[in-house]
C-alpha cells in the first residue's frame, strides 16, 4: 500500500470514526480501517456523492456491518469522503 493511499484509508477512517455509522461505540481504534481501505481502493474523483454513497454500504455490508443512519446521513458522509479526493 501506498503512502498516498494509507493516508486517504486513515482520512476516511477519521471520517467513519466521527459519523459512526453502525451508531455503536467502537470496540477497538481501528474498528473502520478495513472499511476505509475498503472505499480508498474503491472510489477516485471521478465518481459521484451517490456512487461514493453505494460504494460506503457495499464496503460496510462486505464486513457485516448495517448502515444504522438515514440515506441522507449517507449522502453527507460521502461528500465528505469524496471532498478529501477533490481537495488533493
Amino acid at each position: 500500500m501506498s503512502a498516498g493511499h494509507q493516508c486517504m484509508s486513515e482520512q476516511i477512517k477519521a471520517i467513519l470514526d466521527r459519523w459512526n455509522p453502525i451508531g455503536l461505540d467502537p470496540l477497538s481504534p481501528d474498528e473502520y480501517l478495513p472499511v476505509a481501505e475498503q472505499i480508498a481502493d474503491s472510489i477516485n474523483e471521478h465518481f459521484t456523492v451517490h456512487s461514493v454513497c453505494i460504494v460506503l454500504r457495499r464496503s460496510l455490508s462486505i464486513y457485516g456491518v448495517n448502515f444504522c443512519r438515514t440515506h441522507k446521513d449517507c449522502l453527507s458522509i460521502a461528500e465528505e469522503i469524496l471532498s478529501l479526493y477533490r481537495d488533493r
